[in-house]
């Protein structure tokens, strides 16, 4: 979880362990971090095989602190309900994973993407993040080795989840339990020459929501699919209706509990998503509304947007730059639904109220690495010391052991091809 500043518990009772100091928490690969912003090259050709044991992965140490907290809290008061939050890094950057996942991919099964061409190829969004996160300087074997990197990190996360959730069952903490998977943002990987996220294309937009209740597990069924676009702020209403909470007033999603229960497809509403840091650059603030087929994009100051996704999934085909007699009604819809909802002089004034309360509450302490524990005593302290400043005994095993074992050198991170 990235919090900023002083307010780090959100709500929660404990942390022990993660982004204590809002530094971002995804946890380089040694020797040393990726700087703020990060750099995006290395990103892109850094990838592979970890240089990290995997005990020292922060996903290995989340599922570890995950468990020893549940059951010290089960000791101390076992019939207390309680809410974890366990926060996965990867498929993030770094994309990097052991070895087994990485060698299924690389060289000889990478899947090309899926689309790399279409009439929004120019658009001034497409050419800002293409510059930003270097996709615009990525030769085509580099864009595929990256795509390996991210497909291995996939699978190592799948693995990572699959033996969380056996060691949850193994001690009893999914007897009464509700598990949701979710993200917070989708990964480009290469779709329509793009890497990491903040364009309105649905591989950047679209991201998995799996929830699972007792009686799933219970009855041993095949699980529902939906297919009716929802969004994450449905999220706090629907777990109020799983577990029969009011739900405060004024929240802005909705209560979805009766499909996850019954696997029935909610009535289809509006979904919105905005994104207004765009590396300075203002006139790219933008707000999506996906209804139904139909996906519509405003910037402050830009080229409108419109795709239908059943006739144009890969968003190839923008229809408000010569909208057709049959669409032109969408649109104007659309279009009105965002100039209702948003005016984006708001959006200054809140950016400056954001911008002077992150002066005011500025954390006063040093942010440290990616990660930190929280100690009993109180102290907090850096979780990768032992990664980036570590006390080397030798850095020539050969000139140490006798017997050390031949091994053939891989290019794991460097990027060779």
């Amino acid at each position: 979880m990235h919090f900023g500043g002083q307010v780090q518990f959100g709500g929660f009772d404990q942390r022990t362990y993660g982004d204590l100091t809002g530094q971002s928490a995804h946890q380089a690969e040694p020797p040393r971090p990726y700087g703020h912003p990060p750099d995006y090259r290395r990103l892109l050709a850094e990838v592979g095989e970890t240089g990290i044991p995997e005990s020292l992965l922060q996903e290995t140490r989340t599922v570890e602190e995950s468990i020893s907290t549940l059951r010290e809290h089960r000791h101390a008061d076992s019939e207390q309900p309680w809410f974890l939050c366990a926060s996965f890094s990867r498929p993030h950057w770094p994309r990097t994973a052991p070895s087994r996942f990485v060698d299924k991919h690389w060289p000889d099964n990478v899947p090309e993407p899926t689309v790399s061409g279409g009439d929004t190829d120019d658009h001034p969004l497409v050419t800002a993040c293409a510059e930003r996160t270097a996709s615009s300087d990525l030769s085509h074997a580099e864009m595929m080795r990256a795509r390996s990197g991210y497909f291995g990190a996939v699978e190592y996360i799948d693995e990572i989840i699959g033996d969380f959730l056996l060691r949850l069952d193994d001690s009893g903490f999914l007897k009464n339990t509700i598990i949701i998977y979710t993200s917070d943002h989708g990964e480009l990987a290469g779709e329509h020459g793009l890497w990491e996220k903040r364009t309105w294309h649905e591989a950047a937009t679209r991201v998995p929501l799996f929830v699972q209740l007792p009686s799933h597990r219970e009855n041993g069924g095949m699980p529902e699919r939906l297919h009716t676009p929802v969004s994450l702020l449905d999220l706090y209403p629907t777990l109020c209706g799983l577990l029969g909470v009011e739900q405060p007033n004024g929240l802005d999603g909705r209560d979805l509990s009766d499909a996850v229960r019954t696997g029935t497809e909610p009535d289809s509403e509006p979904v919105v998503v905005d994104c207004f840091g765009m590396f300075g650059n203002d006139d790219l603030h933008y707000r999506m509304v996906r209804d139904g087929r139909y996906k519509y994009v405003q910037f402050r100051d830009a080229p409108e947007l419109l795709f239908d996704l059943e006739t144009d999934p890969l968003e190839t085909n923008n229809l408000a730059a010569d909208a057709e007699a049959d669409v032109t009604d969408t649109l104007h819809r659309l279009r009105e639904t965002v100039n209702e909802s948003l005016h984006f002089a708001d959006i200054d004034r809140r950016r400056e109220q954001d911008e002077q309360m992150a002066s005011e509450y500025r954390l006063a302490t040093p942010k440290g690495g990616p990660n930190q524990y929280h100690m009993s005593d109180g102290r907090v302290i850096d979780g990768d010391t032992l990664l980036y400043q570590p006390h080397v005994i030798t850095d020539d095993p050969t000139a140490a052991y006798h017997d050390y074992p031949k091994q053939e050198s891989k290019s794991s991170r460097s990027g060779n091809d």
